[in-house]
């Protein structure tokens, strides 16, 4: 059964925020220590926010928040990176999708890798963090450095473009999830 993509909007609903911004040389450092809440100021209920967290590689074997950002930081200095650095996404994730997966926070996760595989295949680093809490509803945020580590080029953030070129085909990853 093939989904029209309005469709997909019942099970996730991706929103970027800031875009066109984080262009200083700490953000890398301030959006992946936000998402995986290892900042030094967090409280413990603020800690207990994140579910998994990971790469591309998965969510057992990940690297530190450390080693994600000197890599981000690494590519944006090869290529002398200017202007936005990042871009920062959350997928909210419906309680129908999440059923879907037998409420399964580990399945959950490899939608997430998945779609930071994708983006790798593209050229772009990325990483995620899955939240939940009892303020905000079930989430992932993902992280991506905006400078592709093959090429050195941008990663074009115009609507039409991110729209098609990110949003749709993180979406259609969904597919072996809500069929």
């Amino acid at each position: 059964m093939a989904l029209n993509i309005s469709d997909y909007y019942d099970y996730a609903r991706p929103i970027q925020h800031h875009r066109g911004e984080y262009k200083t040389s700490d953000s890398p450092e301030n959006l992946i220590r936000y998402i995986t809440r290892t900042r030094s100021y967090e409280t413990e209920e603020t800690k207990k926010e994140v579910a998994l967290w990971g790469t591309h590689h998965g969510y057992f074997y990940h690297k530190s928040p450390e080693d994600i950002i000197s890599e981000f930081k690494c590519i944006q200095k090869l290529y002398k990176a200017k202007g936005s650095l990042m871009c920062h996404y959350t997928f909210s994730i419906s309680f129908k999708l999440f059923s879907n997966m037998r409420h399964n926070m580990l399945t959950l996760g490899n939608y997430a890798v998945d779609c930071c595989r994708y983006l790798f295949e593209l050229g772009y680093q990325s990483c995620f963090a899955i939240h939940s809490s009892e303020k905000t509803q079930l989430h992932i945020h993902f992280v991506i450095n905006t400078i592709n580590f093959r090429t050195g080029k941008k990663l074009r953030q115009y609507p039409v473009e991110i729209y098609h070129n990110l949003e749709v085909p993180m979406l259609k990853l969904l597919d072996p999830y809500i069929i």
